[in-house]
């Protein structure tokens, strides 16, 4: 059962499934080894446009960092807010903190 406080962790879950599956896709035709992470910052507006992409933190190179920002920037604009997701964050605007592993 889904607590009542969570009604916009379906359109979260679709969110992220978006930018893994396209950093996914990324890495296929891109492939490079490596180790560390990634922490982009990001605002996500409830019309779906994301702006603002920044790297909070990189431990690997700089090609990398940017498939990471690539796997945000491209799947935009997402699905618009459902009202309940709205109604709960309280804003139009949301600030993200998304982590890419690397490994």
């Amino acid at each position: 059962m889904a607590c009542p406080k969570c009604r916009a962790q379906p359109a979260a879950t679709r969110f992220q499934a978006a930018i893994q599956n396209r950093w996914n896709q990324i890495l296929d035709q891109y492939y490079i080894p490596s180790v560390g992470q990634v922490v982009l910052t990001f605002n996500l507006w409830s019309d779906g446009k994301v702006t603002n992409v920044q790297v909070e933190r990189s431990t690997v190179n700089t090609i990398l960092a940017l498939k990471c920002e690539r796997a945000v920037k491209e799947p935009s604009p997402y699905a618009p807010w459902p009202e309940k997701m709205h109604d709960e964050i309280g804003s139009d605007r949301r600030f993200v903190r998304f982590t890419f592993y690397y490994n």
